[in-house]
């Protein structure tokens, strides 16, 4: 009842709104990969967001599009709507969270019928969520600790996921922490300069006794979604500028399986050559427009 009686008022104190400034912003992103022996493939991926401020409050519009048969352009992902009741920062609707603050085990996902509550309480950020899945309040902490930035999300269950972040003598470091059943999920990063590069190296260890406990998308490691039960992934990369623009080179091993990298961007284009053991070697090109 606590819920709806939330709802209602969030609804009203938006329905007076006069939406006075409108701005829209998105990305367009299109990648091209030929691999010996296979066929080119092309993906192609559209967000747009539409915001709109008025006097009581902001209401957000995402449209998304892609590939999939399930996943048309035009598609609304997300339609989300921001205000204040009683001191406190409200926000309703359906839209994209993510667990862990530095991609390393975050996992994405889109909640739909969350309302939300946040406010800042002696420095430290306060956040309690409800969805129409889970009737379950999520809190979420975060503040600085000791000169480290510190996140905990879920804070109340078991499952809670910890992020910390910090520089120790020049040195940037990250970590991240969540138990899954089975066991404990860990990874971290370290992170420095010289001479020109940009150097970082990652670790993980997933202990949790089922797959798809951790980001299914292309962070540092590569895809790590099938990772469990005590393997682990690695990765060293190291960026630079060069003449034709900012280069990255990659040496990621998962389970055993090692995938090397190198990629340049020039302008909005980035065109990238990969090999993983036992397989041909891609080439891709991935061309980005935003607005």
């Amino acid at each position: 009842m606590k819920k709806q009686l939330l709802i209602a008022a969030v609804a009203a104190s938006m329905t007076s709104v006069a939406m006075a400034d409108v701005s829209i912003s998105g990305n367009y992103k299109a990648t091209v990969t030929a691999q010996a022996d296979a066929a080119t493939t092309t993906v192609q991926d559209l967000d747009m967001k539409i915001v709109a401020k008025g006097t009581a409050g902001t209401a957000t519009l995402v449209l998304d599009g892609g590939n999939g048969a399930s996943d048309s352009f035009g598609t609304v992902t997300q339609l989300s709507m921001s205000t204040t009741i009683l001191g406190l920062n409200a926000k309703m609707g359906d839209w994209k969270g993510t667990s862990g603050a530095h991609g390393l085990l975050n996992h994405s996902g889109l909640s739909t019928g969350k309302v939300e509550l946040s406010t800042t309480v002696a420095g430290v950020s306060v956040a309690a969520a409800t969805t129409s899945t889970n009737k379950n309040a999520s809190v979420t902490l975060a503040g600085n600790v000791a000169g480290f930035d510190v996140k905990v999300q879920n804070a109340t269950d078991s499952s809670r996921m910890i992020s910390l972040s910090g520089d120790i003598a020049g040195v940037s470091v990250a970590m991240e922490r969540t138990k899954q059943t089975g066991g404990t999920n860990t990874a971290y990063s370290i992170s420095g300069s010289t001479s020109g590069l940009d150097i970082t190296y990652a670790a993980a260890k997933i202990n949790a006794t089922a797959a798809g406990t951790n980001q299914a998308d292309d962070n540092i490691f590569g895809n790590i979604e099938a990772l469990k039960g005590g393997e682990k992934a690695t990765a060293l990369q190291i960026k630079t500028a060069t003449a034709f623009g900012p280069a990255t080179v990659k040496f990621a091993k998962v389970n055993g399986v090692k995938t090397n990298s190198v990629s340049v961007t020039n302008a909005n284009v980035t065109y990238k050559y990969a090999k993983t053991t036992d397989a041909k070697a891609k080439l891709s090109a991935k061309v980005t427009f935003k607005f």
